[in-house]
Formats: structure tokens, C-alpha cells, sequence
């Protein structure tokens, strides 16, 4: 058997899930052991406390790892320094540490994604912020297209997300986004511009925030999970009067009735591999006449995407067809493990029913 360390939180979670027991538990730590052990995986969950307290040899180890979506973000950083720290000391960590900042965090998600897919496979290009001041440069410059739309650094289920048709809308959608207020510094601030000739006050707006295209026309987007070769599928219609599908609610279509395009689904796989990742969630959509990216994770996504499907779709002889769901969510994620592990050493793990 293979060991496979599984780093957890305070609470000795790892991952997030729909149907957790108790609720916001993460996986079963039991029942994913056993799932790992079909394919040669011996777990140890780890907490992140634990991870460097005593002497352990990490370099070359597998290591899969969990994230947090606290209130406050607190947590997250620390989890960060953690899997940075296991890269450094030489560990196998799956995904690699990159995509754990990239989660919960727009701005570097959007990095990556212009990094390692770039505007021609994902259909877009976005522009990232720190400051109010930064935008209103880059408008002076006529680099911001309109229509667009605005995302905060943080949030998920499409919080935060706003639309701008006009350079003065864009501007006050912009300054409640990335407003952050410290008053008392601020008056000193001002204060001090007053005394010092030449000083530049510092940005009362350093939210960070996105501004990306609005793709005209669009009435729906599909959430794709990936495990392996097993794409988990939901359409979700736009919000009635609003842009938005995300969070939404509105008339879900899971697995073979979300009438996903073969072109969006190949979108979906060639992201896939290209990120090189054990898993993956996805916000993809369709004008008619190409696909687009909009959002990726590659760790901690919820997973009630694969709860309400009956089927998956995957590539038989080079076409996308759908088959009836077998595994739970545990026996989903040892699968997307162990697909990788073999796409990594050939040839790839077979599924339990053909090991007996």
C-alpha cells in the first residue's frame, strides 16, 4: 500500500461535500479510507497543527489537503502556509499548492487561469485590481470594455457579482466593491497631505476586485464536476431580470437533461488536463458559437452537482456519451485520485468492479 497523508483542519475535516453527517463535516473519514484502499492508498489524516510538530521524512510523499471558507477568511492563510511549507519540504502535494490560494480568491484564480489556459482555450480575458485609483488608470487608458461585469476577490454563489454598462456605473459599482474604511488612519492621512507638499493620500479603496466581459444573450451556464474521466453535469438557468446563474436556483437540469454541448464538455476535458489536477469544478457557458470559462476550482467546491445527477458523461471511441452513476461522493474523489495518479504511471487504476 501506498501511504497517502491526508492533511486536515482545526476540526479534523477534510473536503466539502453536499450530504455531510454531521452537517458542514466534510468527507467520512472511514468510509474515504476505505474507498483509497481499493486503489492501493493507505490514508493518515494529519491536521494541520500536527503536519511539521515532529520529525517526518515529506519529500516525495503524496499529500492531499483540505481549505476553509470561514467567515473572515482566517483559517485559509493558515492552511496556505501549511501546504507551501509541505511543497518546499518536497511532498507530492495534490493539487499543487497554487490552486489551494486560488481557491476562495478570484483575483489569483483568475492569474492561474490566464497563466495556464490564456484567453484563447477559456474565451476570456479579465483585468484584476487592488485599488479604485488602478481602474480609473486603466479607463483613462480605454482598456475596459463595455458592457462588463465586476467580482469581488472573495465570495462564492455569485455574491458581490455586479453588471456595468457605463463608465460612471462602473466606477460607483467599483467603489462600494473595494471600499475599505479605517477612519481614524484615514483623518491622520488627510491630515498629513495637509502638513507635507507633495504627499499622495493611500487608497481609501483597496478592496481587490475583477472586471471581466459580459457575454450578451446568455440565458444559462453549466457546473461541471470532474472526477477522472467521469464529468458530473447541471444547467442553471439565469436569474429572472438578472445576468446571473450562479447561486441562482432557477430551474436546474442535471446530468443528460442539462443538454450540454459536446464542444462545452471538450472545453471542460482540455481544461482539465491542462491544469492536471485530481478534481475539478468548473462555471462554463455557450453563445451559440464558442464556449466560455467563467470559474475554476480544483479543491474544496461543494458537490450537490453530483448529488442530483443520475449519470455522468464521459469519452467512449472519441464521443461523449452518458452512463448511470455508480459511485457516492467518497467513491467519486478515491476515484479522481487514483485517475490521476494514473494518467501519472501507466496504465490508469480500473474501476472497483474490475478488480474482483
Amino acid at each position: 500500500m501506498t501511504p497517502l497523508y491526508v492533511v486536515t483542519d482545526y476540526k479534523n475535516r477534510f473536503g466539502s461535500k453536499c450530504r455531510d453527517n454531521p452537517y458542514r463535516s466534510g468527507y467520512d473519514h472511514r468510509l474515504l479510507a476505505e474507498c483509497y484502499a481499493r486503489y492501493g492508498l493507505a490514508v493518515e489524516y494529519v491536521p494541520c497543527a500536527e503536519v511539521f510538530s515532529r520529525p517526518r521524512q515529506w519529500e516525495g510523499q503524496l499529500v492531499m489537503y483540505t481549505s476553509s471558507e470561514e467567515i473572515g477568511n482566517n483559517y485559509k492563510p493558515y492552511i496556505e502556509d501549511i501546504i507551501y511549507g509541505l511543497e518546499e519540504a518536497g511532498a507530492r502535494v495534490m493539487p499543487r499548492a497554487a490552486f489551494l490560494r486560488a481557491h476562495h480568491n478570484k483575483v489569483f484564480m483568475e492569474l492561474l487561469r490566464d497563466q495556464l489556459l490564456g484567453e484563447e482555450l477559456t474565451g476570456l480575458k479579465s483585468r484584476c485590481f487592488g485599488t479604485l485609483e488602478e481602474l480609473a488608470a486603466a479607463l483613462e487608458k480605454d482598456e475596459i470594455p463595455l458592457p462588463c461585469v465586476l467580482k469581488p476577490a472573495l465570495g462564492a454563489m455569485s455574491r458581490g457579482v455586479t453588471k456595468a454598462t457605463t463608465v460612471q456605473e462602473l466606477i460607483e459599482k467599483a467603489k462600494r466593491l473595494s471600499r475599505t474604511p479605517h477612519r481614524l488612519y484615514e483623518l491622520r492621512d488627510f491630515l498629513r497631505s495637509k502638513k507635507v507638499p507633495g504627499y499622495r493620500r493611500e487608497s481609501r479603496y483597496q478592496g481587490r476586485f475583477i472586471v471581466q466581459p459580459l457575454i450578451p444573450g446568455l440565458s444559462a451556464d453549466w457546473k461541471v464536476l470532474v472526477y477522472g474521466d467521469q464529468y458530473y453535469v447541471l444547467k442553471r438557468h439565469v436569474r429572472p431580470g438578472d445576468f446571473r446563474a450562479s447561486g441562482s436556483h432557477n430551474n436546474y437540469l442535471p446530468g443528460r437533461h442539462a443538454g450540454i454541448p459536446d464542444v462545452v464538455l471538450s472545453l471542460v476535458e482540455q481544461v482539465y488536463r491542462r491544469l492536471d489536477v485530481p478534481h475539478l469544478s468548473v462555471d462554463v457557458a455557450f453563445d451559440g458559437k464558442r464556449p466560455y470559462l467563467f470559474e475554476f476550482q480544483a479543491l474544496y467546491f461543494g458537490t450537490s452537482t453530483h448529488d442530483l445527477c443520475e449519470e455522468y458523461f464521459t469519452t467512449e471511441k472519441d464521443r461523449w456519451v452518458f452512463r448511470k452513476k455508480t459511485m457516492n461522493e467518497e467513491e467519486v474523489v478515491a476515484w479522481g485520485t487514483a485517475h490521476y495518479l494514473g494518467r501519472h504511471r501507466e496504465p490508469a487504476p480500473a474501476y472497483p468492479s474490475q478488480q474482483s
